[in-house]
């Protein structure tokens, strides 16, 4: 079955570029992955001696429609992340029928599908999904890291430490006055 060769765009990160590879294989999938996001030459030297890589830019069109060709192999499946443009000349050579493996779901690390043909993937018969809701701690945290940042001045601190300015990088330490502070956002926006 198709579905079983996805096309997989690895993590720049170590661990978990590797923990989802070997989970994907322990599945009993066949995985290509794409190394193009992976900067770390012993990273990208471990994926290549486990399994099938390519090398491309994703968020290239041109580059991501020749991919899912791969000389008539095709993948059944496509693993991505968010802002890979999934047009309707991309999903209509990745479900071509001279390809071995026709391309039949797309799953997304993120919550839209905003670069997605929907219409093409729908008349393609290509199942899209998505993930809302996964990165919501995630963006919770970095939500409070930068008000903490703003209260406090660290990153401006930081770079005029770096700029060898050790005068503004001075702390001058208070206790913050009580505030109350709110969030209000679509659902899932964490």
């Amino acid at each position: 079955m198709g579905v079983r060769e996805p096309l997989v765009r690895a993590y720049p990160s170590g661990t978990t570029a590797l923990t989802e590879l070997a989970d994907l294989s322990r599945l009993g999938f066949e995985p290509t992955v794409n190394i193009r996001p992976v900067a770390d030459p012993a990273l990208r030297s471990r994926i290549a001696q486990r399994w099938r890589t390519l090398d491309f830019d994703g968020f290239a069109e041109e580059e991501l429609a020749r991919q899912p060709e791969d000389g008539g192999l095709g993948h059944g499946a496509l693993k991505c992340r968010a802002g890979i443009p999934l047009t309707e000349a991309v999903l209509e050579r990745a479900t071509s029928d001279s390809l071995r493996h026709r391309l039949v779901l797309v799953g997304r690390a993120a919550a839209g599908s905003d670069t997605f043909d929907t219409a093409a993937a729908r008349r393609l018969g290509v199942a899209l999904r998505t993930t809302p809701g996964a990165n919501a701690g995630a963006v919770a945290e970095l939500t409070l890291a930068l008000m903490l940042d703003a209260l406090r001045g660290v990153s401006r601190r930081a770079q005029a430490l770096q700029q060898g300015s050790w005068a503004a990088a001075t702390v001058y330490t208070c206790r913050p006055r009580p505030r109350r502070t709110a969030s209000s956002g679509p659902r899932n926006s964490g």
